[in-house]
């Protein structure tokens, strides 16, 4: 049995519910089962999930405490990030939070 983790929620105090793709086999009731991290998705995920945390602190050193992250979606390879803010972003304003969010990745 072979299987990817595509999601882990814990509903209640501990419980993991994981939503999974089996890929090889079948999954049987009462089975014993191992796990073992995909390393390179592990990696590729760490660092999705810091560049959040750099593109909101760009976007709050440029737009200021009004620009809010409103959530994200993490991926290896893809990372959106959604925020609010009460204006239209300019050309000039897009350009300085790229700059400060790509000055931080230098520096780290």
């Amino acid at each position: 049995f072979k299987a990817r983790v595509h999601d882990v929620q814990n509903p209640v105090a501990g419980l993991a519910a994981h939503r999974i793709e089996i890929l090889e086999g079948e999954l049987e009731a009462g089975a014993s089962l191992s796990a073992q991290v995909d390393s390179e998705h592990r990696y590729q995920a760490q660092q999705a999930h810091s560049a959040t945390h750099m593109i909101h602190a760009a976007l709050r050193e440029v737009l200021g405490e009004t620009a809010t992250q409103a959530g994200s979606l993490n991926q290896p390879g893809y990372l959106r990030f959604d925020y609010s803010y009460p204006e239209a972003m300019t050309a000039k304003m897009r350009a300085e939070v790229e700059e400060a969010a790509n000055l931080a990745v230098r520096n780290n």
